[in-house]
């Protein structure tokens, strides 16, 4: 827990590269599921800071395997459909979040995921 919280310290401060790497260590040493999983999550976000979506992308991808338990699954599908439109898959990014949509269908970022999908499919 001491390394999550230092981690994210530096994730606060904007030393990405050291919160990144921080993060990715806490995640290994975790026992707690939950905690294991913010630490990928902050993890992905540093990365992401950083343009390294390559990074990024499978911590993302082993939060997901813990659906439906996972409390972070929603955000970790927000996130790889941003890294798929970054990416240029539409058609991606489009399946993530109706993945999400069917996953957590209570989630906080389903109006916002409607949005992003409507605008994907160019209905807006």
């Amino acid at each position: 827990m001491i390394a999550i919280a230092t981690a994210e310290g530096l994730l606060v401060r904007r030393h990405y590269r050291d919160a990144a790497i921080q993060f990715v260590q806490a995640a290994a040493a975790a026992k707690d599921n939950d905690l294991r999983d913010r630490a990928r999550m902050n993890g992905a976000v540093a990365f992401i800071e950083l343009h390294d979506d390559v990074s990024a992308e499978p911590l993302l991808v082993e939060i997901l395997k813990g659906i439906p338990e996972t409390i972070y699954g929603d955000r970790s599908l927000s996130m790889l459909a941003d890294i798929q439109v970054r990416r240029g898959d539409t058609p991606g990014a489009l399946k993530i979040l109706n993945s999400l949509l069917v996953n957590y269908p209570r989630s906080i970022l389903v109006p916002s995921v409607r949005d992003r999908i409507r605008v994907l499919r160019g209905d807006a």
